[in-house]
């Protein structure tokens, strides 16, 4: 459990690394908000108004935490959100929240306890 929980964290801070953009955080609205259909770079560089390689960039960051889906049409490449992996992140960033107001000792805090150690404790 402390070593999920230790990966759970590295997790969450990749997710809001990626997220940490606000053009990612429009492409994740324009691509969420529209579950069934399908976009190419050029549709997405135009709702936003921003260059090709730029989106193209972002899509990597995005897809490379698997929030993308992506299939290949042609020499374009067409792409929608990952509802499961999205809601699986969102169940993540919750979990995370709920977990910050539990009481912690200091040898977690300083890195020495595993969470599951730390938990154990403060439910005692």
């Amino acid at each position: 459990e402390g070593k999920k929980m230790k990966n759970n964290i590295f997790m969450t801070a990749e997710l809001f690394k990626t997220l940490g953009d606000v053009s990612r955080l429009r492409i994740i609205k324009i691509l969420a908000s529209n579950e069934n259909n399908t976009f190419c770079v050029s549709q997405i560089a135009e709702i936003l108004g921003i260059s090709q390689p730029a989106v193209s960039q972002h899509m990597s960051v995005l897809k490379r935490i698997d929030l993308l889906r992506s299939e290949q049409d042609g020499v374009k490449t067409f792409y929608s959100i990952n509802g499961q992996t999205f809601r699986e992140y969102y169940q993540l960033v919750e979990r995370m929240f709920e977990m910050a107001f539990k009481k912690c000792d200091e040898s977690f805090i300083r890195g020495e306890a595993e969470c599951d150690e730390c938990l154990e404790k403060g439910s005692e």
